[in-house]
């Protein structure tokens, strides 16, 4: 680029506006997004993994196997009923996702 546009004065600018730019382009499919989460962290966090994983298997040739990879429980407790096994020790708490007041009693 050169003078004037290599000083500090100018890319501190470009970089803040660059940022909100990609922010505002990337609002809808946020919305989108986060519309129909229960939990809008693991959402994101679950979107994120997916979206790394995709990279990755890029970067190694192209996806490996045609099956998506089934993510490690990061709420899974170690020290469960069946943890050698990897088994949950409670069904109640096996999907962390699920609204417990959508859920119907036994």
């Amino acid at each position: 680029m050169g003078k004037p546009f290599d000083r500090l004065e100018y890319q501190i600018p470009r970089g803040v506006v660059t940022g909100l730019d990609l922010r505002a382009e990337s609002d809808a499919e946020l919305r989108a997004l986060f519309d129909g989460a229960v939990d809008p962290y693991a959402t994101l966090r679950s979107a994120y993994q997916q979206s790394r994983q995709g990279e990755i298997d890029a970067l190694h040739g192209g996806a490996r196997n045609s099956a998506p990879r089934e993510l490690e429980d990061d709420l899974a407790d170690p020290a469960g009923a069946d943890a050698a096994a990897g088994e949950p020790a409670s069904t109640e708490l096996a999907d962390p996702l699920v609204d417990p007041a959508t859920v119907p009693k036994p």
